[in-house]
């Protein structure tokens, strides 16, 4: 290589490493089971409960209910607790102090990811001899709902999972008003955890508020995307390119 094409390689690579390295994101949607827990249905379980359609304490496909307190199960439109803008012909997951778990063994923690979880949320009350709004009572954040991200590790002896770490967790602190569904996301970035995490498997947790009695809230429509940042192949080519000519220069 000539002292030219020296010289134009150098400021190539000068001008990468002052812009920072090119790189480029995959997007992708997890696949979550019964992320509108409409697999269940009740109307087609129950044909004599059309005046209260609810399930209460039963299997819900792809969830397992943890430190179920009291009632989880799942509601339909004409259920008093109904969320009042959750379209008609959909069903929601309900409780008043439990929480809901999905492990998703297939998919990995893996570094230079962001993950964001949006799951919708409605806050429905608080029971104190009888049904009331938060705000009847003078308050007015959500007592301790919440949604997390988790890793599971795998035992490889049963081939079971077990909750391995809290990744981070959302307190819904918010309330798009009583009764209504309301949007929110968690975004967790992969590399604020320590490697040893990386391989773990994704686990998603719907978390019911045990605090100043029964506390009702309503889950739908969960969702999961990945986001991933790798370095683009020309960035790649220029850095390999600048060290052999460093090397060159050294020689």
């Amino acid at each position: 290589m000539n002292r030219s094409a020296l010289w134009i390689v150098s400021i190539a690579v000068s001008l990468v490493f002052a812009a920072g390295p090119v790189s480029a994101q995959t997007v992708r949607d997890i696949p979550v089971i019964n992320p509108g827990f409409d697999a269940n249905k009740i109307y087609e379980t129950y044909t004599d409960i059309s005046q209260n359609p609810a399930i209460w304490n039963t299997v819900i496909s792809g969830w397992e209910v943890l430190y179920c307190r009291q009632w989880t199960g799942l509601l339909a439109a004409g259920h008093g607790s109904f969320p009042v803008n959750a379209p008609a012909d959909t069903q929601v997951a309900y409780t008043d102090g439990g929480t809901f778990r999905q492990i998703l063994p297939g998919e990995k923690l893996v570094p230079d990811t962001t993950y964001e979880l949006t799951v919708m949320v409605a806050c429905l009350g608080v029971n104190w001899g009888g049904y009331h709004t938060m705000e009847q009572h003078g308050k007015t954040d959500w007592w301790g709902h919440s949604i997390e991200l988790w890793a599971a590790v795998e035992n490889p002896e049963t081939g079971e999972y077990t909750s391995y770490q809290c990744l981070m967790s959302k307190p819904l602190e918010e309330n798009p008003g009583f009764g209504m569904l309301g949007e929110f996301t968690l975004t967790f970035d992969s590399n604020s955890v320590r490697a040893d995490v990386y391989g773990k498997a994704l686990e998603i947790r719907l978390v019911g508020s045990t605090q100043y009695g029964q506390m009702r809230v309503a889950f739908d429509d969960v969702t999961l995307t990945a986001t991933t940042t790798v370095p683009e192949p020309v960035t790649m080519g220029l850095l390999a390119l600048g060290g052999l000519t460093m090397l060159r220069r050294r020689r």
